[in-house]
């Protein structure tokens, strides 16, 4: 305001100063009047010749100041993988619920602090838009992207009128295309379809948020549109991060059935029968890890994982069977890159990390190859 008030010529006040009128001089201090007239008359000629030259000075300040901020900020290398030797991958689902927090703060700090312990490769974050004035135009991705390095997709605009949807990846996002799911009844539904450069092979990986379930028929033409979507990509490797709202193996028109079936996908644990909201699907990988960490109070809904693992490129999955599926097996059996961290075990009194534990089974799910595996 300072710089752009300088920019303008304002006139001077005349016949007032200091809020009294100027008396008129008289005859005899006319002298007198010019003199003052004429040094008010260079003052304001110096002080007109000198105003371009501050709006100049310090419109150059906050020029360079801008650029240096944007550099202090400029990631100083790529995002890197948390295990790229064994070419495994930790892929979440969360909803944020807008980034305010059960107690109405900013959730940022916690999100980012699950986000490291978690080495989270890739992760979905829905119920993100927040480029609005009534939320401030805030960005849910800044201080992940800033400090724990991701590439980053932010989904669909507010112009869209959706609840948001966020992709950030430690791998190369090659392309992404975003999808406005049918909702006839209300709900618009979002869903970013994205390429990554995972290991040096593409993978297709779908985030989405659906209608609730008070619209049945926005969630069945939603549901047949990402299936449709996953089964377009066949035989590529896809994981599923998503907001479904369906019952696990619910019959149609409810999601889950035409997802799984006409989409081409596995569920991540078929046995697990206590979700509602969150999915995980997957198809072309082994998955190695699957995990339900509680919500803490940084919003009202759990943060899902899984670990995936590619197998050889050129090779592909040698044994996709429902049992080389479900090898179960402890921890210990597998290499310890594969574990999830000991600080999480826990409960509501007592372990676990700020609020947070793993639960539904108080444990990660962890799964053997199957004999034959190329990876």
């Amino acid at each position: 305001m300072a710089c752009v008030a300088l920019a303008f010529e304002w006139p001077s006040q005349t016949f007032f100063q200091g809020g009294s009128p100027q008396t008129v001089p008289t005859p005899g201090a006319q002298h007198t009047s010019t003199t003052a007239s004429t040094s008010t008359a260079a003052a304001h000629a110096h002080d007109s010749a000198l105003r371009p030259r501050l709006t100049k000075i310090l419109l150059t300040t906050v020029a360079m100041l801008s650029v240096l901020g944007t550099l202090y900020r400029w990631p100083r290398a790529a995002p890197l993988p948390a295990h790229p030797g064994p070419r495994i991958f930790n892929a979440g689902i969360w909803t944020l619920h807008f980034g305010i927090d059960n107690e109405g703060r900013d959730s940022q700090r916690g999100v980012a602090d699950v986000l490291r312990d978690m080495k989270l490769d890739v992760v979905g974050f829905l119920e993100t838009d927040l480029h609005r004035t009534a939320f401030g135009h805030r960005d849910l991705t800044r201080l992940a992207v800033e400090e724990l390095g991701y590439y980053v997709d932010i989904g669909p605009g507010p112009n869209t009128h959706t609840w948001g949807a966020v992709l950030l990846s430690k791998f190369p996002i090659i392309n992404s295309t975003y999808h406005l799911l049918p909702s006839p009844h209300g709900e618009l539904a979002p869903a970013i379809e994205a390429v990554l450069d995972v290991f040096g092979t593409a993978i297709t990986v779908v985030v989405a948020h659906n209608g609730q379930e008070e619209d049945p028929l926005d969630r069945e033409l939603q549901s047949k549109e990402l299936a449709r979507i996953m089964a377009a990509s066949y035989p590529r490797p896809v994981v599923f991060l998503g907001y479904v709202v369906t019952k696990p193996h619910a019959e149609r028109p409810a999601p889950y059935k035409i997802m799984v079936e006409d989409g081409r996908v596995h569920d991540i644990d078929y046995e697990d029968e206590d979700r509602w909201c969150e999915y995980i699907f997957y198809r072309g990988l082994y998955r190695t890890s699957y995990a339900r960490l509680s919500r803490g109070i940084i919003t009202d809904t759990e943060l899902q994982i899984g670990q995936f693992a590619l197998p050889k490129h050129g090779v592909g999955v040698t044994n996709d069977t429902l049992p080389a599926r479900y090898l179960r097996s402890y921890k210990e059996a597998l290499p310890a890159y594969h574990w999830f961290p000991m600080e999480y075990y826990g409960n509501e009194q007592s372990g676990g990390v700020n609020g947070h534990f793993y639960h539904v089974f108080g444990t990660p799910l962890y799964y053997n190859f199957p004999e034959g595996a190329v990876l």
